[in-house]
């Protein structure tokens, strides 16, 4: 049933006399390059804008949000909806929360011209948004060549229904209201998602490359070689992973690993793996090794979890100069104030300690060098921002926090850094690479996605369509080059 104030705010609504210039998009979580648009296409996608208004996360059960398009912007085609009684529907699509992690949570219905529904399965649209984290506002993105209707250009009007969306006051209390966004814009002609052509970036002289890798459940063990060619291929000064391992800490459980790289990846090379008691952390490199945390961190936590923070870190010198490295392995699921956030908090508390000891004893090491900090694994940002700023506050060498490294997917402008085919179409960006801007410049970035890559640029590469699914999560690449 259509609320009331929907209703109304839908009534006031009026829809723009020319269709609106559509922005560049950069399916990033930032929306400055929209400014007032609510939705734009290109011949591939089309893109939703979702301002809130206030801090949340996208997926709440009680407060969905529907967006209605209208691609032909004739009202005499389409569904009749009483949320969009302007509009021919062509197109609905509702965001809304399951009971469990796993279940649907995006549903998508196109209509022919006599109104008659089909539903579009999840692995067609292929949605993806960002932030993955809770935020004021969300980018969200469908694919075109979902169904044929979706294909045809020209101009399209929408509404976009975002309930709980605004705060309303009424006398001294305040609640949440619903807000119903009334937009046009153009769409150019559709036509099938082209696979993407890409060169592998080569690392530029002087600077160090770092590799952070979640490999599922001890992956390269079971299926070496996917793992083998895209660790040939990037090949890093460092890698940062997780979930590789079984057992408790010892000298051979580190081993292990360094004789999967000499077997796998480079049997010339001088291999150090360092890895904690907490289960599937790890940090890998062919350069010196001179230090490196302790082995067994809690977190001091008012939550039911008391297994070991899954962190790891060492003092590495490079041909360019000193690093303190570490893989990190957050707490997984939950979103906004869960007791899966609150565990993620206490653990970037604990995180951020180790670290700033790390890179001072880095820094007395190396005699006085500046060494170069980086923190990067699997965040498991699904709730509260504030997790990760908290776990990146003064850790620079300037003492400000340090930088999130921009990476998107290799040749193109989304990001995202788990799911794909293998793994029911879901995408979401759960992994970052955090680096001391004051210290070293970005010269490369970059997620590498083996599934959307063309024949040649595979080739190009050495690379099978499938290696990047070998694991849910992807390769994240950050070339650092130290500032002189």
């Amino acid at each position: 049933m259509t609320k009331p104030i929907i209703a109304s705010v839908l009534a006031a609504a009026t829809f723009p006399a020319h269709a609106q210039t559509n922005p560049a998009i950069a399916l990033d979580g930032d929306d400055r390059e929209w400014g007032a648009a609510m939705a734009a296409a290109d011949a591939e996608f089309y893109y939703f804008r979702l301002p809130f208004g206030e801090l949340r996360s996208l997926r709440v059960a009680d407060r969905p949000v529907r967006i209605h398009l209208d691609l032909d912007s004739d009202d005499t085609t389409g569904a009749a909806s009483p949320e969009a009684p302007e509009l021919g529907v062509d197109l609905s699509i509702e965001i809304t929360a399951g009971e469990r992690w796993g279940d649907p949570y995006f549903f998508a219905t196109v209509y022919d011209a006599t109104g008659t529904a089909e539903a579009l399965p999840f692995e067609r649209v292929e949605p993806l948004h960002m932030p993955n984290s809770a935020g004021e506002t969300f980018e969200l993105r469908v694919r075109r060549d979902a169904h044929p209707a979706l294909l045809e250009g020209g101009p399209a009007r929408g509404v976009t229904i975002m309930e709980g969306a605004r705060w309303a006051r009424s006398g001294r209390d305040w609640s949440l209201t619903d807000a119903a966004e009334a937009y046009d814009f153009e769409a150019p002609a559709g036509r099938e998602l082209a696979p993407v052509e890409a060169e592998l970036p080569a690392k530029a002289p002087g600077s160090i490359r770092v590799v952070a890798h979640n490999v599922l459940w001890t992956g390269p063990e079971s299926n070496p070689e996917p793992f083998a060619r895209m660790y040939r291929a990037l090949d890093p000064d460092i890698y940062l992973i997780q979930e590789w391992g079984q057992g408790e800490w010892s000298p051979g459980y580190e081993r292990s690993l360094e004789r999967w790289f000499e077997l796998y990846v480079d049997g010339t090379r001088d291999w150090t793996a360092i890895r904690s008691e907490a289960w599937g952390v790890a940090l890998v490199t062919h350069h010196p090794v001179i230090g490196r945390t302790p082995l067994d961190l809690r977190a001091e936590t008012i939550t039911r979890w008391s297994f070991p923070v899954r962190y790891v870190g060492g003092v590495i010198l490079t041909p360019e100069g000193p690093v303190a490295a570490a893989s990190i392995h957050l707490k997984a699921g939950g979103a906004l104030e869960t007791p899966e956030d609150q565990r993620r908090f206490d653990e970037m508390l604990v995180i951020r300690r180790e670290l700033a000891e790390m890179t001072a004893d880095a820094a007395q090491a190396a005699r006085g060098a500046t060494p170069i900090t980086i923190l990067g694994g699997d965040y498991n940002h699904n709730g509260h921002p504030l997790v990760v700023e908290t776990g990146l506050k003064g850790l620079d060498a300037d003492g400000t926090p340090l930088e999130l490294a921009y990476t998107p997917v290799l040749g193109t402008n989304a990001r995202y850094s788990f799911g794909g085919p293998a793994y029911g179409h879901r995408r979401s960006f759960l992994d970052y690479i955090a680096y001391s801007d004051a210290v070293a410049e970005l010269t490369a970035v970059f997620v590498l996605d083996t599934e959307i890559l063309s024949d040649s640029s595979l080739a190009g590469m050495g690379l099978e369509r499938s290696d990047s699914s070998a694991a849910d999560h992807l390769p994240v690449v950050v070339d650092l080059d130290p500032i002189d």
